[in-house]
């Protein structure tokens, strides 16, 4: 029955499941609604898509590891709910595959359904407050090789997040938010074959968007995820070039994004994107710099992203600067 359920809730995946901690995605504000349930449908624009590989070199003891997400969410409700209200609803599905040794492969695919409902709470629509939740079914198995199942795991897991967002004139955008994660603490399990609950996790998230004039923009934004004994702590941002402006006609839409982001004890990533008409194309570099890189061979995590967001709003924005249809409604 389990299975079933699995197979028909092609729903969001948390790319954070894992061992024992969650495992966080540089490009996290690419998908933001698998970081927070409170931001589906919390955009510009009414649809938003995104894919993200990720993968990782092993330290002496460990191989490689590789996540794979996809995920999708709307913003609807319109006529149905208070001027300036919304619902948002997202999903998303993925898979991750850790090779702990020679013989032994550790798989996970999870899928998560993330509703939200935006309040607008000023009467120009500057402001506003949104909650969301999230329920995602994880499917985890052990393997000898590459296709002999040793040990197999379903449950499902429930986050629950808030955000609230905010306009401070035409050019600056804020926001803050939290997410309570793991609230049910399903049991997890080791190599070893030990099992254990999963511990609740926090993640608070805050940042800024500063127009710079015409479309460009700096984005600036941070968080900080606790779970269990373990703390870690991401802050960073990056610029939005825009390289078509002064053109008289109506080009396509097209930008560039330079910036990066450091890991309290873990490592540097620079950043940079292209985005062109509906789409952005994203690639990040995790330049290991804790005292385990030698372990690590040095080695870091490659990560690249697509982003599409389409179906534009014909209400106005009350930003000036940025046409931009991307992620960044903050």
């Amino acid at each position: 029955m389990k299975k079933l359920l699995f197979a028909l809730l092609t729903v969001a995946a948390v790319p954070q499941v894992s061992h024992a901690q969650d495992r966080l995605t540089t490009q996290f504000f690419s998908s933001p609604h698998t970081f927070n349930p409170a931001m589906a449908g919390l955009m510009p624009t009414k649809i938003r898509g995104n894919a993200n590989f990720r993968t990782m070199n092993g330290d002496s003891t460990q191989g490689p590891s590789t996540m794979v997400n996809a995920s999708a969410d709307i913003r609807i409700g319109y006529d149905l709910l208070p001027k300036r209200d919304a619902f948002g609803i997202g999903i998303a599905y993925g898979f991750e595959q850790f090779k702990q040794s020679k013989n032994y492969y550790w798989n996970s695919r999870s899928a998560t359904l993330s509703l939200a409902y935006h309040k607008s709470i000023d009467k120009k629509g500057r402001h506003s407050i949104s909650f969301g939740a999230q329920a995602t079914m994880v499917d985890k198995n052990v393997l000898i090789t590459k296709n002999e199942i040793y040990k197999e795991l379903l449950y499902t897991d429930f986050s629950i997040g808030a955000m609230y967002t905010g306009k401070l004139g035409d050019n600056l955008g804020v926001f803050g938010g939290y997410t309570y994660g793991h609230i049910a603490e399903p049991f997890e399990y080791n190599f070893a074959g030990t099992s254990s609950r999963l511990d609740n996790s926090g993640t608070a998230l805050a940042g800024m968007s500063l127009g710079l004039g015409g479309s460009n923009a700096l984005y600036i934004n941070a968080y900080m995820h606790n779970q269990a004994d373990v703390t870690y702590l991401q802050a960073g941002g990056y610029a939005r070039i825009h390289l078509n402006a002064g053109k008289k006609s109506k080009p396509v839409e097209t930008a560039l994004y330079i910036g990066g982001y450091y890991k309290h004890d873990d490592a540097v990533a620079p950043y940079v994107g292209v985005e062109y008409a509906d789409f952005r194309f994203a690639a990040s570099y995790d330049i290991n710099i804790s005292d385990k890189a030698p372990a690590y061979k040095n080695n870091g995590g490659l990560e690249f992203t697509v982003t599409y967001a389409g179906a534009a709003s014909k209400k106005k924005t009350k930003m000036k600067y940025g046409r931009s249809r991307m992620p960044e409604l903050f």
